[in-house]
């Protein structure tokens, strides 16, 4: 039947979902302008990654973009070799 469900429709006409990037775009920007937050910006170690992240922690050594999904993934990955070589 018609006029079941849900549709997706800008409130605004004049705001397209290609207008998102802008304030993405413009945080980028103001990120790399200021020397004390790139030299903080690393790239995840995890396999298949390459995400971007600020390294805001207390001795900068971050690795990971997000320890719960790429962090832990490596975790899990080098307790099992570990396990491996016990066996």
């Amino acid at each position: 039947m018609e006029g079941e469900g849900f549709a997706w429709q800008w409130a605004d006409e004049q705001l397209k979902p290609e207008h998102l990037l802008g304030p993405v775009a413009r945080a980028a920007a103001e990120l790399l302008v200021r020397p004390e937050l790139v030299a903080k910006i690393h790239q995840c170690e995890g396999d298949n990654c390459g995400w971007l992240f600020v390294d805001c922690s207390k001795n900068h050594s971050r690795r990971w973009c997000d320890m719960r999904d790429c962090g832990n993934r490596a975790k899990v990955r080098r307790h099992r070799k570990r396990l491996e070589r016990k066996s």
